[in-house]
């Protein structure tokens, strides 16, 4: 019986993650990173060494001209997607309102102050206004 397609794609992510785990493990020691590198140029020099890997002049012409349509078709799937990116991100400045100014709490403090200092009493009965009553809930 074949296992489930949701086990079987959280055991994919689950082996990413790892791996990416045990790079970054290796990344951030410099001893462990030049001895991952040496090995991964070992590995390519021996696949080269085998015929695995060929470089573009040691193929025969037909193969070179499918290979570099391959890669003109790369680059322009490429730069097609990163102007959109572009497009995209000048859009959303260009339609993005600004952002309201952050203000220290020092700014909002010396502003109620300010409107306490401005707000009146109501005539006749000596009481704050109701104004005054709302910023001094606030401070």
């Amino acid at each position: 019986m074949a296992k489930p397609k949701v086990d079987l794609e959280k055991r994919r992510q689950q082996k990413r993650d790892c791996e990416r785990r045990r790079r970054e493990k290796v990344r951030s020691n410099p001893e462990q990173y030049e001895k991952a590198k040496q090995q991964e140029r070992e590995r390519y020099y021996e696949r080269k060494k085998q015929g695995k890997i060929k470089l573009i002049g040691e193929v025969s012409r037909r193969e070179k001209k499918r290979l570099r349509k391959k890669w003109k078709e790369y680059k322009r799937s490429y730069n097609t997607n990163k102007k959109l990116v572009t497009r995209a991100t000048q859009m959303l400045k260009e339609n993005t309102p600004p952002a309201t100014p952050t203000r220290d709490l020092n700014e909002i403090e010396k502003g109620f102050k300010e409107a306490l200092r401005n707000c009146k009493t109501i005539k006749g009965t000596g009481e704050k206004s109701r104004g005054v009553q709302k910023i001094n809930a606030a401070v």
